[in-house]
């Protein structure tokens, strides 16, 4: 069960960090704007599956273990789940849509890129922070 809750993290986490970095590149390259609209959802998809594996998979890991959801870390991994599953919602009803729309003006930079940018921006920091916050507290502690 352990090794399908790694290969159900190795898929949402890396899903994660490889949206993170195409926005990062079209940022630097806004020709690529439609491209990656084209490649979010997919992206987006492989994250659900993968955060389904983890839920899945974590509930009957902790079958019997009270002492870990018991503990203070596992607490803190647990707001900081639901702050990644909130902000995957966003993410998916919003920023994914919104990239679309916006995609053939993306080379012009106008105003509402440039808006939608830092939307997008904060809501991909928190959402690779809190990932990598549930990862390094399960390393670390759990």
């Amino acid at each position: 069960m352990r090794l399908f809750h790694v290969l159900g993290t190795l898929v949402a986490v890396g899903g994660v960090i490889s949206s993170y970095f195409l926005f990062f590149i079209v940022a630097i390259k806004p020709k690529f704007a439609t491209t990656m609209s084209k490649v979010a959802p997919v992206v987006s998809f492989q994250i659900w599956v993968g955060l389904f594996v983890i839920g899945i998979t974590g509930i009957m890991l902790l079958q019997g273990r009270s002492w870990v959801t018991d503990s203070f870390f596992f607490q803190i991994k647990k707001i900081l789940i639901v702050v990644v599953v909130l902000n995957g919602v966003f993410l998916n009803l919003y920023v994914t849509p919104k990239m679309k729309e916006l995609a053939p003006e993306w080379a012009e930079r106008t105003e509402r890129v440039k808006k939608f940018e830092k939307i997008a921006g904060i809501s991909g920091v928190i959402s690779v922070i809190g990932w990598l916050g549930v990862e390094i507290i399960s390393i670390l502690f759990l």
